[in-house]
């Protein structure tokens, strides 16, 4: 039952479109997001909780312990974003898990509680 619960909650649909979107800029499934930039970083600073890129940044995702997505955020327009600071009311869980996409498709994750 609490599996169908899951499946059918607003976070569920929220993971969808993240992963959809995560996909979309995945280097191995788009050859227009490859770059030859071997200096871009895509990194996290636990103390600040922000997440930077040179390339810039497309999806942020807080996942529970199980894996199930808490909150995303998608950024999506032509003009990305270089860095983001994670809202401090998202990090209310006790035990979460940071995945984040940069435009060229690299991928980070962390534990951050």
């Amino acid at each position: 039952m609490d599996w169908w619960l899951k499946i059918g909650s607003l976070k569920q649909s929220t993971s969808k479109c993240a992963i959809t979107t995560q996909l979309s800029r995945n280097k191995w499934f788009n050859d227009e997001n490859r770059t030859h930039d071997t200096t871009a970083m895509l990194s996290f600073d636990k103390r600040m909780n922000k997440v930077a890129s040179s390339l810039g940044i497309r999806v942020v995702e807080l996942r529970d312990s199980s894996g199930l997505v808490l909150c995303s955020w998608q950024f999506l327009e032509s003009g990305c974003i270089d860095e983001f600071t994670i809202p401090p009311d998202a990090l209310s869980e006790p035990s979460l898990t940071l995945v984040a996409e940069d435009s060229s498709g690299n991928i980070i994750k962390h534990n951050i509680l």
